[in-house]
């Protein structure tokens, strides 16, 4: 701590505002630390989820319902 009174009120006041500017980066790095850490873990033991199957392509429809119309004309 500096000698002088004026001197110890600015280091504290200086050392006060190092405090609250790192305790404000830990609050908002927090949660993003969570979030990837949690991100990594569960991919190391969470099967990945399979994709939901693609719908028919329009030109492969086509087709199919000429079959199901032909069909209907047999029957």
């Amino acid at each position: 701590m500096p000698p002088n009174e004026e001197a110890q009120g600015a280091w504290l006041l200086g050392r006060a505002l190092e405090w609250q500017v790192t305790a404000l980066e830990v609050a908002l790095a927090a949660p993003l630390l969570a979030w990837r850490t949690g991100l990594a873990l569960a991919g190391s033991w969470v099967a990945p989820v399979p994709a939901p199957p693609a719908a028919m392509p329009p030109a492969a429809a086509a087709p199919a319902a000429a079959a199901a119309e032909e069909v209907d004309h047999l029957a």
